[in-house]
């Protein structure tokens, strides 16, 4: 749900209902409701409540009108109201292949992730076997129980363990970061 991808179909397919709806509405009438009041007041005259002769400088008046307007240009509003339901479905469709798409993608990088971590785990095991191994040479040819070629050998051992560890441990860092990323975590964010 955090993925940026996710969250702008989600904003399209509301702004595409939103469509729908307003394309619905174009088949009701516009009702509407205006009204006026006016009036002046002098103190000089009197009201006349006449008619028909001149009201001059003290009158009041109101009034007020109820409308309604409709068009009938029902094809076009249907074509309309038909291409806003088809795009709003098109982005639908859009957003349950992505939801599909990014589901598959963070069970492969989850799959990846417990990979790199099953080649830590041997990556270590080997470590720690080949430094007992050195440890061992170095404590022989110390008493002079082993000889150079032995012990270069081991040494040579424990390099090339802690460099497959080393790229063991930094695949699973990857991992871990591409698991981050399928998700939608913001990676700048992470400690």
């Amino acid at each position: 749900l955090q993925r940026p991808e996710l969250a702008q179909l989600t904003a399209a397919l509301t702004a595409s209902a939103a469509m729908v709806d307003i394309e619905r509405a174009q088949f009701y009438p516009d009702f509407f409701l205006a009204g006026y009041i006016s009036g002046s007041y002098s103190p000089a005259h009197d009201l006349i409540e006449n008619s028909l002769l001149r009201h001059g400088y003290t009158y009041y008046d109101a009034g007020l009108s109820l409308g309604l307007r409709i068009t009938l240009d029902i094809p076009q509003k249907l074509a309309r109201l038909d291409r806003a339901r088809a795009e709003r479905n098109r982005i639908q469709a859009q957003a349950q292949t992505a939801e599909l798409a990014i589901a598959l993608e963070i069970d492969k990088q989850r799959g990846e992730l417990a990979g790199a971590a099953a080649k830590l785990k041997i990556a270590k095991k080997g470590r720690r076997a080949a430094k007992a191994w050195m440890r061992s040479n170095f404590l022989s040819y110390g008493v002079g129980l082993a000889d150079t070629k032995d012990l270069l050998d081991s040494v040579a051992a424990y390099a090339k363990a802690q460099i497959e560890y080393d790229k063991a441990h930094h695949d699973t860092l990857i991992a871990i970061e591409r698991l981050h990323l399928a998700v939608g975590q913001d990676l700048s964010r992470i400690d």
